[in-house]
């Protein structure tokens, strides 16, 4: 699973906020998988949130 950068984050998410949910989808996977690896995408995702 490769990590998602911040510009990568921000197209998936395209403005919706089921893209945010998407995101954080990928952070639990990653969590799961890798530990620490799923935490990026958990913290993009709540930001993602609390402005959609």
């Amino acid at each position: 699973m490769k990590k998602l950068s911040l510009d990568e984050m921000e197209e998936i998410h395209g403005g919706s906020c089921a893209g945010a949910y998407t995101i954080l989808g990928i952070g639990i996977v990653g969590m799961a998988l890798g530990g620490a690896g799923g935490l990026l995408e958990l913290g993009a995702a709540a930001y993602i949130m609390a402005y959609c």
